[in-house]
């Protein structure tokens, strides 16, 4: 879910996957948001990426930054708009 490689999941990375969705042909990129490296970027990616929202990369599980509550109902919340969103065009 790092898209950016810049150590931790957040916004920008949420920014990067949003940007390229719908992908669906030669994205095996991780910084264009294939988290699972199947050539398409999707609601797969997202789950990947909603998993470790607010982790910082190279932190063991138990000193992981857990995100707030309001944080992941932002994420969700924008997550549907890009379904909708994609559904629409």
């Amino acid at each position: 879910g790092d898209f950016d490689l810049d150590g931790d999941v957040d916004v920008s990375d949420l920014g990067i996957l949003a940007g390229n969705y719908g992908n669906t042909s030669g994205t095996l990129m991780v910084f264009e948001g294939d988290a699972d490296f199947d050539g398409n970027v999707d609601v797969s990616d997202l789950g990947i990426l909603a998993g470790h929202y607010g982790t910082n990369v190279g932190l063991s599980a138990s000193s992981a930054v857990v995100p707030e509550p309001a944080t992941m109902a932002m994420l969700v919340l924008g997550a549907l708009a890009l379904l909708i969103r994609r559904r629409r065009n």
